[in-house]
Formats: structure tokens, sequence, C-alpha cells
């Protein structure tokens, strides 16, 4: 049995939400990002058969779990980009974290990577997109140092 695509469940999803009654005739609308509410959403949830652990965060936005975007983040990101807008007006996004080694040897091929993996998104009608480029001996430091990182800012979560 092949699984369906991901544009074709959201689309199968929302015609099975559309035809339920509105209050005051809204328009159905749904939404694959989060900002929070993978933390609050994980904890109320048992285990998932990908290995996910009860009361585990899902992912944030429409992106692999950590760990489990095996093939890359241009793999993850072309992904992400499938589920069609006209299905998810409220947005589709994909968070992603990657090292600055894993975008290039140098300085000026990260940046020439990263470009790539941007253009490709958007190439493919990707809707909205965060990267985060940082390591964890910055993100330790920053931690124990904010002082040191004026111009930044950095928001850390710590989960049980």
């Amino acid at each position: 049995m092949q699984t369906p695509s991901p544009s074709s469940l959201v689309h199968r999803f929302m015609d099975k939400v559309r035809k339920q009654q509105t209050y005051r005739g809204a328009k159905h609308t749904q939404s694959v990002l989060t900002i929070t509410s993978n933390v609050v959403y994980g904890k109320a949830t048992g285990n998932t058969p990908d290995g996910r652990r009860a009361g585990e965060p899902f992912a944030p936005g429409a992106n692999p779990m950590n760990g489990r975007d095996t093939h890359g983040i241009v793999a993850s990101a072309l992904s992400v980009a499938k589920p069609p807008y006209d299905d998810a007006q409220d947005g589709i996004s994909l968070t992603t974290t990657v090292v600055p080694a894993g975008l290039g040897r140098d300085k000026t091929e990260q940046i020439k990577n990263l470009v790539g993996v941007l253009d490709a998104y958007a190439i493919e009608q990707g809707f909205h997109m965060n990267v985060n480029v940082l390591n964890r001996d910055t993100l330790e430091d920053a931690m124990e140092h904010p002082e040191n990182y004026p111009h930044r800012r950095f928001v850390s979560r710590a989960t049980p």
C-alpha cells in the first residue's frame, strides 16, 4: 500500500473539516506550524509509532523530529514545501537547525549553500522557513555570558 502524499492528506483532511458548519459562516483554515504548542500537545500525548515517548514534545512546525531528518536539510525543506497552501492558509512552517559546518567548509561556502536551500524551498512554493545556524558551544557560552551577546536575542528553552 502506497503512503498518501502530504498534500493529499492535508487536502482530504480539510475537505472533511469544511463539511462542518462554522460559527457565523467563518471559513475553515488550518496551520501546519507551532510556536510552543508542540510542547503542550506533546505532554498530553502518549507514545507515537515513530519512537517518540509519551510526554515528549512534538517537532515544531511541519519539520521532522530532531534526529529523524536522515536525508538532510534540503530533503526536509522539499518535504515541508509539499502541503498545499490553499488548504493551510494559516501557514506552513519549517523550523530547522544546522551547525555551520553542515553548510560548508568556510563562510563563503556556508552562505552559498544556505542561499541554495532557501531558493529551493521558495521555488517549490515553501511558505515559511526558520533556519537556526548555530553550534552548541555558542549557545552554552551565551547562557553563561549573555553580556557578550548584546546584539543578539537568544531564547533558551529547556525541556525536562
